[in-house]
């Protein structure tokens, strides 16, 4: 891996600065027009809607024998969304080879808690920090890590 993620701590808090190295490591140097780093907080929210019944899947149901008591029916409904992005430049237009660049990031105070698993709030949060090396003419090179942000 080219590149390697650092940070200070193992679990943020809101409000915490999130210090960050990022340890460069190339077999032979890399001309690049920027390096950029990206804090997300990705947000995937569990809802109830409610549906109107379609008149024909309504009497089919009737056919069927099954009694239907109301017009509308509850679906489960699953939202993506982006509730957190701060992105630094970190360098500028150069030629990295093996070396350490640092920066921070300050965790919101109302950020979510890292989540793996739908709980009481109906909601996984992940919070990520991805690293770009943005090369010319070339793919570019990523690594991402994932931060733990802790809380109720």
């Amino acid at each position: 891996m080219p590149i390697k993620i650092e940070t200070n701590k193992e679990e943020y808090f809101p409000g915490d600065n999130l210090h960050v190295r990022f340890n460069l490591i190339f077999q032979k140097p890399v001309k690049a027009r920027a390096i950029i780093a990206t804090l997300v907080c990705s947000e995937k929210i569990k809802k109830i809607e409610y549906r109107s019944i379609p008149y024909d899947e309504k009497k089919r149901m009737e056919e069927l024998g099954v009694v239907v008591t109301s017009p509308v029916k509850p679906v489960e409904v699953f939202r993506d969304s982006e509730s957190f992005r701060a992105e630094k430049k970190i360098a500028g237009q150069g030629e990295y080879a093996d070396q350490g660049l640092e920066t921070f990031f300050e965790i919101p105070q109302n950020a979510h808690p890292t989540s793996r698993m739908y709980g009481h709030d109906d909601r996984i949060t992940a919070w990520k920090l991805h690293v770009k090396i943005d090369i010319s003419m070339s793919p570019d090179i990523n690594a991402e890590k994932e931060i733990i942000v802790g809380g109720l």
